[in-house]
């Protein structure tokens, strides 16, 4: 059976967490700065004792979510048209 298709949002995640991945000349121990294109702020990444897994750049996957999700709906509507061209792109491969 196929994949099923991304959504626009789906796709954004994938390629900003792609992007965040490969920042390791950008981070410190305390900071991380996603895309400073849209304007996110730099996520505070102290460790406060939990346990929770963290990403190669020691980011954990909510604090990853939150800036992205951010970065998400500060997007511009024609960089939010063109996600959404590639979704409907892929809907229509699983049909």
């Amino acid at each position: 059976m196929p994949k099923r298709p991304l959504s626009a949002y789906n796709l954004f995640f994938r390629e900003e967490r792609k992007r965040c991945m490969g920042l390791n000349s950008n981070i410190n121990s305390s900071n991380i700065n996603i895309n400073s294109n849209i304007n996110n702020p730099n996520i505070n990444n102290n460790s406060n004792g939990n346990n929770k897994k963290k990403n190669n750049n020691n980011l954990k996957f909510e604090q990853l979510g939150k800036v992205i999700g951010k970065g998400w709906r500060e997007l511009s509507r024609k960089k939010r048209n063109k996600l959404e061209e590639k979704a409907e792109i892929d809907r229509e491969r699983y049909r």
